[in-house]
Order: structure tokens, then C-alpha cells, then sequence
């Protein structure tokens, strides 16, 4: 039925004047504002192919102004759920930030992914926040969301005593985070698969800044 047919249906049952609204909302399904002499609606589309004992609980619901829906209106709306657009979340803004004081992160980003990536790689590079920690005996120097498409490194790598081959590296293993993502192995997903660390050794200086990190781990944690 059109949604004037159904205004003047539901106006009929409920013996005063309403004022209808169809919309696509995808929470509240049924909205009534009392309107002298009679009522303000908005009814999700799905109620334009309401039959008649719905329309019935409808207008019940309406003109009686209760707070809950009849058992017959939650059915109905149960049963057409799928009529009901799902809206995508909002992207988590992200505020990135390149320029630290000793490396800036979009020439090294750039540089890596000309040199080992042929320029493949198009997501976003920034300096993690600075949190001071209490207590901390381990340090995670990288980190890629698949959700924002981001690469964050530690800011504590922002040091003069950092060599320039260990933030590229740590660059580089975050890119094939970008690249391959997770891997199914033995029905788990894992992110550091075979194939990944075959591809990571690949870097010209993978030991070595292994090496380094250990080395330093205690300088980088210090403050």
C-alpha cells in the first residue's frame, strides 16, 4: 500500500487525524508524538505491507500511547528485520603524525616502499602517541591496524642513537602486515605465517636490527 493509504487507515482505526512519516530508520522502527487533535508518526517502510491484524496492533499502540509494542508488532518486525539498512560504522578518525625529531616517517615510508615494495603499499604512517608507562619491561616497536589502515611506530624510536637501518626495518615488517595480512594455519589466523617470515628475513639487514633491538631494549625503555 502507498503511505497515504496507510495514513488513512491507521486515522480510521484510531478516530483522530495522524500526521505519517515513512523512513528507512535503522533503530527506532515506530516513533508517536501526540499532535492536537491527533498524533505525529513515523513508521519504518516495512509497515507499508502490514496486514490487517498488525495494523490493528498498530493502531492499538498509536491511540492508546503504551509504551511497549504488542506481541504481534516485535513478530512483525522480527520477521522483516531484513528490511532494515544496516548503516557501515563511522571510520575511527585517526590523527597522524610524520615529522618526529630526528626521523621523519613519510621519507622513510616512501623510501622503503620504492626500494623493497615497488610503491605497492598505500596506507598511513605515523608516530604513536607518547603515554608515559609506570611499569614496563617489554616494548612493541610497531603496530598496523587493518581497521584505519595505519602503521604506528613507538615514538621512543625517535632517538639520535637510533640507526636509521632499524626504523626501516621495523617499517618494512609492518608494510607486509599491510600486505599479507592474517594467514589461516590450522584453522588459527596468524600474522607472523611461514610465509611472512620468509618474506621478512628478505630484508638486507633483518638480523642486524634484530640484533640492535636486543641490545637496546633497555635504552628504549628508559625514559
Amino acid at each position: 500500500m502507498s503511505a497515504e493509504e496507510l495514513q488513512e487507515i491507521i486515522s480510521r482505526m484510531v478516530a483522530r487525524p495522524v500526521d505519517l512519516m515513512i523512513t528507512d530508520n535503522s533503530h527506532a522502527m515506530i516513533t508517536v508524538r501526540w499532535s492536537n487533535p491527533g498524533y505525529k508518526v513515523r513508521l519504518h517502510r516495512m509497515f507499508l505491507e502490514a496486514d490487517s491484524p498488525v495494523l490493528e496492533a498498530l493502531a492499538g499502540f498509536i491511540g492508546r500511547r503504551r509504551r511497549k509494542a504488542s506481541p504481534i508488532i516485535r513478530q512483525f518486525v522480527a520477521a522483516n528485520s531484513g528490511k532494515i539498512r544496516r548503516t557501515a560504522p563511522r571510520p575511527r578518525r585517526t590523527s597522524l603524525r610524520t615529522a618526529g625529531r630526528y626521523f621523519d616517517l613519510l621519507e622513510i615510508f616512501a623510501r622503503v616502499n620504492r626500494e623493497y615494495f615497488a610503491g605497492q603499499v598505500d596506507c598511513g604512517v605515523s608516530w604513536g602517541s607518547n603515554r608515559r608507562i609506570r611499569s614496563q619491561c617489554s616494548i612493541r616497536l610497531g603496530a598496523y591496524s587493518e581497521q584505519t589502515r595505519t602503521i604506528r611506530l613507538n615514538s621512543r624510536l625517535d632517538r639520535n642513537f637510533v640507526p636509521r637501518y632499524v626504523i626501516d626495518g621495523i617499517m618494512y615488517h609492518e608494510m607486509l602486515h599491510h600486505l599479507l595480512g592474517t594467514t589461516s594455519v590450522r584453522g588459527r589466523k596468524v600474522a607472523h605465517s611461514p610465509a611472512f617470515r620468509g618474506l621478512e628475513s628478505r630484508y638486507p639487514h633483518h638480523a642486524r636490527v634484530q640484533a640492535w633491538i636486543k641490545a637496546h631494549r633497555d635504552r628504549l625503555l628508559a625514559r
